[in-house]
């Protein structure tokens, strides 16, 4: 049987896997500054020549300066085990300019919706519960970014919920912009300063009983700078007005971008 017709998509969506195999795609390649995801937008650092996450709406609106979406390269992805495929610092990544192209898109999207592009992450939002109230004899550890803070019982659950904040604040100048703590509903809520990554845990040290610690973690990752979505985000993402989306999707999902000669 004469075959009549060929399948142009993938059999998987990727993001940054060029969509429809569009010949018309337009790829550049320069070396990455620092990580930078598949499918996220590229923007050009004057100073090093380098591939950059976009962090100021005018790397996104600046003709001069933008690049495009990062293409995906299978032989890395293959590589990070598990981890968001990426470009590290300088590795040289291919970065599509025009043509179409797949994202993961942080918000859901209709066919014809604008693009945006995320310049400033959502600070990271980590919350660590316990189970149990502090007792006398406890000794609370709080991690953060490698520092460990101690903090010992005092008095009672309130206060030493109180010192608890009162230390953390201390020892993490730069690194995070609030602590909250709630001695009743036994939680530390922990907000990374803006585009900062952190990482938290918590242990007790016990003369009375030994809390159970559970960690949440919320908002997203400097290295979400670059994300494609469908709206401004609090002001947070840029329209990329002169393209658009394609297919739809769900929110984290895949939809095709239409990039029109960045």
């Amino acid at each position: 049987m004469t075959q009549t017709s060929v399948n142009l998509e993938p059999a998987v969506a990727r993001a940054g896997l060029p969509a429809d195999n569009s010949s018309a795609s337009d790829v550049v390649s320069k070396a990455a500054a620092e990580t930078i995801l598949f499918g996220n937008f590229v923007a050009i650092d004057v100073a090093t020549g380098k591939a950059i996450r976009p962090n100021a709406a005018g790397l996104i609106t600046n003709k001069l300066v933008r690049l495009g979406i990062a293409r995906c390269d299978e032989s890395i992805e293959s590589k990070n085990d598990g981890l968001e495929p990426n470009y590290s610092a300088n590795q040289l990544a291919s970065v599509i300019t025009s043509g179409r192209v797949y994202v993961k898109s942080e918000t859901a999207v209709v066919l014809g919706d604008t693009p945006h592009i995320r310049h400033q992450n959502l600070p990271e939002i980590i919350q660590i519960s316990f189970d149990l109230d502090f007792q006398a004899g406890d000794d609370v550890d709080i991690t953060i970014n490698g520092i460990v803070i101690s903090t010992p019982f005092n008095n009672d659950n309130a206060d030493t919920y109180a010192d608890v904040d009162t230390n953390i604040t201390a020892a993490t100048t730069g690194i995070i912009q609030d602590v909250t703590v709630d001695a009743a509903a036994r939680t530390i809520v922990i907000t990374a300063a803006l585009n900062n990554d952190i990482t938290a845990s918590a242990a007790v040290t016990a003369g009375g009983s030994v809390p159970n610690v559970t960690q949440t973690q919320l908002g997203t990752s400097v290295n979400s700078i670059g994300a494609v979505r469908s709206d401004v985000s609090g002001g947070t993402a840029t329209a990329l007005t002169d393209c658009k989306f394609v297919s739809e999707s769900d929110a984290g999902g895949f939809a095709v971008l239409e990039l029109n000669a960045l």
